[in-house]
């Protein structure tokens, strides 16, 4: 009876250390992803600010009088209000944002999933913990 034991518990230490590295090599690929959009997103963020700035200097120009004739000034001026501002505000303030929060999103998802991962290892070495006790156990009664 010892020896089928024995066996019982070596096959569950096989399994739960074959779980086990299945587990670390996941959470292993989904901190690398979680780098990745980390930087991703601090990159996007930094590009976001970067339309701003941008924004600022596409409108510097003021057309007066002096530079245009009579409507022209006034013409390119209401262009640059009416539709080059805010055509170039939606690209940061729609179209980053909300990549930016779905970036967001999955970072968060990923976070829980290594949080699970985690304990699972950590209820796994318990598991393992125990199995190494009764393997010694059994084989001191031999």
């Amino acid at each position: 009876m010892m020896s089928s034991d024995l066996y019982s518990i070596n096959t569950e230490l096989m399994e739960v250390q074959r779980l086990m590295g299945s587990y670390q090599w996941q959470m292993s690929n989904k901190r690398e992803e979680l780098d990745r959009l980390q930087k991703a997103l601090r990159d996007l963020e930094s590009t976001k600010s970067n339309f701003y700035e941008a924004e600022e200097v596409c409108s510097k120009p003021e057309f007066t009088s002096k530079i245009f004739h009579g409507n022209h000034a006034k013409h390119l001026t209401s262009l640059k209000e009416d539709e080059l501002r805010p055509n170039f505000a939606f690209i940061p303030d729609n179209q980053v944002t909300k990549v930016t929060e779905k970036l967001r999103e999955q970072i968060k998802l990923l976070q829980g999933q290594i949080g699970s991962l985690e304990s699972d290892i950590t209820s796994l070495e318990s598991q393992q913990r125990t199995l190494n006790a009764r393997k010694q156990e059994v084989k001191s009664q031999a």
